[in-house]
């Protein structure tokens, strides 16, 4: 008995690694590469839709600025730091 288990373990690895090798194929386990096809070519059809390109827009009263936005998270004058609060998060220099 004890055999027989390590003879069929060795036997279904080996199945299972040929599987493996080769997922490519028409078998019930293999990839679904038509389908894979598909959607690649509807992603890329999509990609030359006129609405694509468009980018949304900015406030113009929008803080972009590293500094500025750090100095109004992290005030350095300590009335500044009362009215603000408890301080949630914090960016080390």
């Amino acid at each position: 008995i004890l055999t027989f288990l390590a003879v069929f373990s060795m036997f279904a690895l080996n199945f299972i690694s040929i599987e493996l090798e080769n997922p490519f194929g028409l078998d019930a386990n293999d990839l679904p590469l038509t389908h894979f096809q598909k959607e690649m070519n509807d992603c890329l059809l999509m990609l030359l839709h006129p609405n694509t390109d468009l980018v949304s827009g900015l406030d113009p009263k929008v803080v972009m600025d590293f500094k500025e936005l750090y100095e109004e998270i992290n005030p350095t004058d300590e009335s500044a730091s009362s009215k603000r609060g408890k301080r949630l998060w914090s960016v080390r220099e």
